[in-house]
C-alpha cells in the first residue's frame, strides 16, 4: 500500500501548468512546490521552498534554496568535521509517526533512518543541520543514534543543484532563475 505522497510524487512528473517547481540548470525537474517560507516577519517574501523530491523512491520532503538541498533532520558524526557514518538523533524520532520520511542531506548525499534499526548508544563531535557549515560540539556528547542509510546522491541526479531556479510554468525558466539557466534555455 502506498501513501497518498507517493501517488501525489508520480504525477509531478508531468505537473499541469502554473503548478511552482524546482527544475536544475538544465531544466530537469527537481520537484514539484508544496510549500515556502521567508525569514523575519516582514512583507512575505518567499526565500526557500518545501518540495517533494523528484526520485524514484517513496515520496521525500526537502527544503531548497537558491544555494542548497536540506533534509528536516540533523545529522551527527563520530568525527569532529562532519565525515564518516552519519546518524540521526533517535530521540523524538522514532516514537512518533511522520507523515514524510526523515531525511538528512550531506555534501549532495539524501540520507534517511536505517530501517528497523534500534539507537546505539554514541559520542556524536559534530553536527550538520539546516546549513552546510559543520558544527563542532565542543567534545563528546552522548546521543541515542540511529544509522543513516544513504538514498540517492543528488548531485548526480540533478544537475549544479548549487543553482536551483523556481519555474511557474511548464519547463521554462522564470526572471527568478539564474542567468546561466536562461542562457542554456534560449539555445
Amino acid at each position: 500500500m502506498g501513501l497518498a505522497g507517493d501517488i501525489y510524487a508520480a504525477s509531478i512528473k508531468n505537473p499541469p501548468t502554473g503548478v511552482p517547481r524546482v527544475v536544475d540548470t538544465h531544466n530537469n525537474l527537481v520537484g514539484q512546490v508544496i510549500g515556502a517560507s521567508a525569514p523575519g516577519f516582514s512583507l512575505f517574501q518567499p526565500t526557500d521552498a518545501t518540495i517533494v523530491l523528484n526520485i524514484t523512491v517513496p515520496s521525500i520532503v526537502v527544503q531548497v534554496t537558491p544555494n542548497n538541498i536540506f533534509g528536516n533532520a540533523y545529522m551527527y558524526f563520530t568525527s569532529t568535521n562532519c565525515s564518516g557514518q552519519p546518524y540521526f538523533y533517535a530521540d523524538g524520532l522514532v516514537d512518533q509517526p511522520h507523515l514524510f520520511p526523515i531525511v538528512g542531506v550531506v555534501g549532495g548525499n539524501l540520507y534517511r533512518l536505517r530501517a528497523n534499526s534500534p539507537p546505539v548508544a554514541i559520542n556524536v563531535y559534530s553536527a550538520l543541520g539546516f546549513s552546510t557549515i559543520c558544527s563542532d560540539l565542543g567534545g563528546a556528547n552522548p546521543i541515542n543514534g540511529i544509522i543513516a542509510d544513504l538514498i540517492s546522491n543528488l548531485s548526480t541526479q540533478f544537475i549544479a543543484a548549487v543553482q536551483l531556479c523556481l519555474s511557474l510554468d511548464r519547463g521554462r525558466a522564470t526572471a527568478s532563475c539564474t542567468t546561466r539557466l536562461r542562457s542554456t534555455m534560449e539555445r
